[in-house]
């Protein structure tokens, strides 16, 4: 017997609420694509033939998916740019892709199929100009991420040089700020430093910002990139380098070092070179250059000269100092009005460290003279470091530009405290303009049979545009360049 016919089913309004979204879960996406990569042969409908310079590789792949990760690439399969090739029906169709090495293009679809890939500076470069004419712009910024968190002391200069081969800018413009703020670093560490063009030099060398401890260092770097891979043509665009040096800011002290640099811009012997090609190297350069290299001197001597003149200008400083340490010694741990002694000055110069404590190898000696040693003979240091900004999202016109950060390490027994929060031994704190600094007892904390009112208190200011201005009566104290 038929059942009789259902009653009709009541559509639901417009109205009717919503009680739950759901979607596929990332996780379960991210295994799809990866068996699909696993089995490309059979679900494969095209072909991409990648030709790099010495070698070529067939990818089986579908096309559908490298349309949706990869505008170009889309646009070769379906639209007004295809290129796609086949020579009968029976087999897939060919896409040839050039100046694309094979490895880079598989790490490319490992990870356009989701499966994780390491990076390394040298497949992050190559890697970073692959995903940028592919427009996988994803693998591209996080290439250009990788590539600015790897910028050291030791890589600079060789990491310069590929941000202009693969066009990335902000590698660019990463590595000339950590060739101003960690110059001496670089021009020591460097083994590329030598090789470096003097494009950029001019560049750093111009900035304001360039942070060196004095400027004899400027003229030491240009001297060492000159005499480590002599040239003709490098002693040639010494003269427009030299002129970046400001002499003026030379002391009368230094006049036998800066006479000496002088005289190293021309080879006259092979002596003290490491290796017969190196002794080769300075013995052409010698012959090629030796009436420059005579010009090249009596153009730096002039220079020195003419700003040791009484009428000459003097050249804006660069960035020796970062920042100011105020010791002030309380009178009851108060601080109203008149309860303070006179406080006193040091200036923290640039690429040094300051240790505080009561020993007498400390650059601020304090606490030697108390009856209790509750100051450490090494209570805390402070030193500086470059605060980077991030890059994300932004092009690197508009970027936040990097400055120079105070750092203040504890290595107490009694306890170092900023703003009246401990610290704690080993523990490392950023320092901001204001910061007040105190030892073993904070404000407000003194037990009364204590002798802690003998303990100093440090302010911390930066030397920066923004800071408040010093106090012109403090006094200032000069730690001596000798001391570590």
């Amino acid at each position: 017997m038929a059942s009789p016919p259902s009653a009709k089913r009541r559509r639901l309004d417009d109205g009717c609420k919503v009680v739950r979204h759901v979607e596929r879960h990332e996780y379960a996406l991210r295994s799809s694509l990866q068996e699909l990569y696993k089995s490309m042969e059979t679900y494969a409908d095209v072909i991409v033939v990648v030709q790099g310079a010495s070698s070529s590789r067939d990818f089986p792949c579908v096309s559908a998916l490298l349309a949706s990760a990869s505008r170009p690439i889309a646009a070769m399969l379906y639209g007004p740019m295809r290129a796609t090739t086949s020579s009968n029906s029976t087999e897939l169709p060919r896409l040839h892709l050039s100046m694309t090495e094979p490895w880079c293009f598989e790490q490319l679809l490992q990870y356009i199929h989701g499966i994780h890939i390491a990076l390394n500076i040298d497949s992050a470069a190559q890697l970073h100009h692959v995903a940028d004419f592919y427009e996988v712009l994803q693998l591209r910024d996080e290439c250009c991420k990788f590539l600015l968190d790897a910028v050291e002391k030791d890589n600079c200069c060789d990491l310069l040089r590929r941000s202009q081969e693969v066009h990335c800018d902000q590698l660019w413009y990463r590595c000339t700020d950590f060739l101003t703020y960690e110059f001496m670093s670089v021009v020591d560490c460097d083994p590329d430093f030598p090789s470096l063009d003097h494009s950029v030099l001019l560049e750093v060398l111009s900035r304001d910002e360039l942070v060196c401890h004095q400027e004899l260092q400027v003229l030491q770097a240009l001297v060492q990139w000159y005499s480590r891979q002599p040239s003709a043509a490098k002693l040639a665009q010494m003269q427009e380098l030299l002129s970046l040096v400001r002499w003026s800011l030379l002391s009368d002290e230094e006049n036998p070092a800066v006479e000496q640099l002088i005289s190293k811009l021309v080879v006259h012997n092979e002596s003290g070179v490491d290796s017969p090609r190196a002794a080769g190297r300075l013995k052409k350069a010698a012959s090629e250059s030796s009436p420059m290299a005579t010009e090249i001197q009596s153009l730096a001597r002039e220079l020195y000269a003419k700003a040791n003149e009484p009428q000459s200008s003097p050249a804006v400083e660069r960035q020796l100092r970062w920042g100011v340490l105020l010791v002030s010694n309380p009178c009851g741990r108060d601080e109203t009005p008149g309860s303070q002694e006179e406080a006193t000055k040091y200036v923290l110069e640039c690429t040094k460290q300051y240790m505080v404590g009561r020993s007498r190898r400390s650059n601020i000696r304090i606490g030697h003279d108390a009856p209790m040693p509750y100051i450490s003979s090494q209570h805390f240091k402070v030193y500086h470091t470059v605060h980077w900004p991030s890059a994300e999202g932004k092009s690197p016109a508009v970027n936040e530009q990097p400055y120079l950060e105070g750092q203040l390490e504890d290595l107490s027994q009694n306890g170092t405290f900023v703003n009246g929060k401990l610290v704690g031994k080993g523990g490392i704190v950023p320092l901001e303009d204001g910061d007040k600094i105190e030892l073993v007892f904070p404000q407000g904390r003194v037990p009364v049979a204590s002798n802690a009112k003998s303990f100093p208190f440090f302010t911390y200011r930066t030397l920066t545009a923004h800071a408040p201005a010093l106090d012109p009566g403090l006094s200032t104290t000069d730690m001596g360049s000798d001391r570590k």
